[in-house]
């Protein structure tokens, strides 16, 4: 069958728009405008050529550039940028968030698997969380200390008056939980853990010993991966510490007033001979190794292995004295998995001596593995000394201290910003010498490291030096000018050994104006790699490895100084390298290490409801309001986001995620 065949009518003519000449109605609606006529993509390329401001400002232009402009890989590239690394700084263990979130509220789609999360991290609200840590723009909350309410309380005892930490109120952050332990003697001493959200929780102490009076001297959290519990180690002033273990997740069921006591998990009691040594001042605990640090008649490092802590026992490992370190004091543990398994870095510095009567700093690694054989090799009765060059090195060990157990110091490496070389000196090396021998300072307020940065805080003020009694190394410094913060209300006090000095040949020491009390100095510790492997037998009786195996030996090498607080410090914390301090009148400070110019300050002056605007003036941030209160002790915390400090204003919070 054949097709149909067309129709011989003429096709109809085209239908032509626009005849007279007039748009019709609906090409009127139709505007061409700049989102318009480019595609997404060509808009986001351009988007990405601005910088954050005014990205910030087109999210206001309409509804479609908002979007664009909210695009989480555009602020991924900016924060990047900006930052240079992918993740927010800051923090120290394993910590995060307790409700499985990483920076903002998400879907719980966001959440599917480990592997996603990193690519549905909020980028803009980790760029806003650094530009405030930049700036110093935060909210201030005042912890309330009263609640929960303390323990049972009594005058204080001579028992526990040498306590290093009594007149501290001890702070940590865990994620979005804040732990504070306070100063007061007490039967049973209280440690209270609040979240965000205002659940609490009250963690009573008691010691097994005596029904005296104690105090908690000494916290530790965990720094191993927990998923469901953080354990949290507490050291109290008869040398007894109990382990506790805390949720992570927090319940929906519970309400924010909820308030729980719980008792420890396991007390370890001291032998009769270590419960007259001195009380705990620091502690780093990577489960399964504990490591304490104490002060007073004996410089004391010792070594616990946690392993068998679920069948209800601790063992004593190994007990390190110094008599070369002095406080103020600071401990930090890391993981090394590529020495071996379960090999772990700790890092100690202290106050050295300097000559005449002055003080310096200096820091030492210590390497902790487990022994191949599971014994410690020590067995000489009265130890042996190591070189009296080292600030640790005079690190002896007795027999009956050493318990046979897994962990065993390694090797141990000390370095000193006042070391001097051996040998013949050139006049280079000579002139670095005279230059860090002026550093010396009266006295030290407190001194941190994260294993790479090493910071020392001068205590009182020193007058500063005349005209006419400048030394040459002070000749070739450049004055400080008169706007710089750290001179501009400075108020020095008279020299403690003036009365000493009859003569001005014979005069003490005067601090030079970039190092008085408003000045912090800067460090930065090299350790090279060692080349010998740890699993070999100990070399020396005291079952420690060779100090250093380097090619070449570890320094302590000044970079610059931190200048910023008005008034002495009171407290440091450093990690990340970012460096806080708490001054004796209640004001924090911030510096940036990493990426810091010539150590000047950012001041920021909070409102009345706590947040500040900056002030640029360089590489540092002044985040609060000097107290009117005298100088008192204290303590300061921080983690990615946020800032806990207790001095004479009492606990108080400052949170960068606003």
């Amino acid at each position: 069958m054949s097709k149909r065949r067309l129709s011989p009518e003429p096709l109809p003519h085209p239908k032509r728009h626009n005849v007279n000449g007039t748009p019709s109605s609906a090409e009127r609606r139709i505007l061409v405008t700049f989102e318009s006529s480019l595609y997404d993509e060509l808009l986001l390329f351009i988007f990405s050529l601005v910088d954050s401001r005014d990205l910030c400002a087109l999210q206001a232009t309409n509804r479609h550039c908002s979007r664009l402009a909210r695009d989480n890989q555009l602020w991924k590239a900016l924060y990047l940028k900006e930052y240079g690394r992918a993740r927010l700084r800051g923090g120290r263990g394993f910590f995060g968030r307790a409700d499985g979130r990483e920076i903002k509220p998400l879907p719980q789609r966001a959440l599917a698997g480990p592997s996603d999360v990193e690519d549905y991290k909020d980028w803009k609200w980790m760029y806003r969380i650094s530009s405030n840590w930049r700036t110093g723009r935060c909210s201030l909350e005042n912890v309330d200390s009263s609640y929960p309410p303390p323990g049972p309380s009594s005058p204080s005892h001579t028992g526990i008056s040498r306590s290093p930490r009594r007149d501290k109120t001890l702070v940590l952050l865990a994620g979005n939980a804040t732990i504070i332990a306070e100063p007061e003697a007490s039967i049973q001493p209280t440690i209270s853990v609040r979240s965000a959200s205002g659940d609490a929780l009250t963690l009573i102490c008691k010691s097994t010993l005596h029904d005296e009076p104690i105090c908690i001297t000494a916290l530790a959290i965990d720094q191993s991966s927990r998923t469901t519990e953080m354990r949290l180690a507490a050291f109290l002033s008869t040398g007894e510490f109990s382990v506790f273990t805390l949720p992570l997740s927090s319940s929906s069921s519970s309400s924010p007033s909820t308030l729980t006591i719980l008792s420890p998990k396991l007390t370890y009691i001291p032998t009769s001979r270590r419960r007259s040594s001195s009380p705990v001042s620091h502690a780093a605990y990577h489960h399964p190794l504990l490591l304490t640090l104490s002060h007073g008649e004996n410089f004391t490092l010792a070594v616990y292995d946690m392993a068998l802590m679920a069948r209800g026992k601790i063992d004593c490992c190994q007990t390190l004295t110094s008599f070369t370190s002095y406080p103020p004091t600071s401990l930090v543990l890391s993981v090394l998995p590529s020495l071996g398994k379960e090999t772990y870095k700790a890092v100690v510095t202290c106050a050295v001596p300097v000559y005449p009567s002055h003080w310096s700093v200096g820091a030492t690694e210590l390497i902790v593995a487990r022994a191949g054989d599971g014994t410690a090799s020590g067995s000489s009765g009265g130890g042996q000394k190591f070189d009296e060059n080292e600030s640790l090195a005079s690190l002896t060990e007795t027999a009956e201290d050493v318990v046979s157990g897994p962990f065993e110091v390694k090797s141990t490496r000390t370095a000193r910003a006042s070391d001097v070389p051996q040998g013949w000196i050139e006049e280079r090396v000579m002139s670095a010498m005279r230059a860090q021998y002026s550093r010396k300072v009266e006295s030290v307020a407190d001194t941190q490291t994260d294993g790479k940065w090493v910071v020392l805080a001068p205590g009182e003020a020193l007058p500063t030096v005349h005209a006419h009694a400048s030394t040459s190394a002070s000749n070739n410094r450049t004055p400080v000018s008169s706007d710089d913060p750290s001179t501009s209300e400075e108020e020095p006090s008279s020299p403690s050994s003036s009365s000493h000095s009859p003569s001005t040949s014979h005069s003490s020491y005067i601090s030079p104006p970039h190092h008085s009390s408003t000045s912090l100095q800067l460090y930065r510790l090299s350790m090279p790699p060692l080349s010998s492997s740890f699993s070999s037998p100990a070399s020396s009786s005291t079952g420690l490895s060779p100090r250093s195996t380097s090619a070449h030996p570890p320094k302590l090498t000044f970079v610059r100084t931190l200048r910023g607080p008005v008034g002495p410090v009171s407290a440091l914390a450093l990690a990340d390298g970012r460096c806080v301090a708490l001054g004796a009148r209640g004001g924090i400070w911030v510096w940036d290490l990493e990426n810091g110019g010539s150590g000047g300050g950012r001041a920021a002056s909070p409102d009345a409801e706590g947040v500040g605007v900056a002030q640029s003036i360089e590489d540092a941030q002044f985040v609060g309001i000097a107290g009117r209160g005298g100088g008192v002790g204290g303590t300061v915390a921080f983690d990615e986001r946020t800032i806990l400090s207790a001095g004479p204003r009492g606990v108080e919070v400052r949170r960068f995620d606003v």
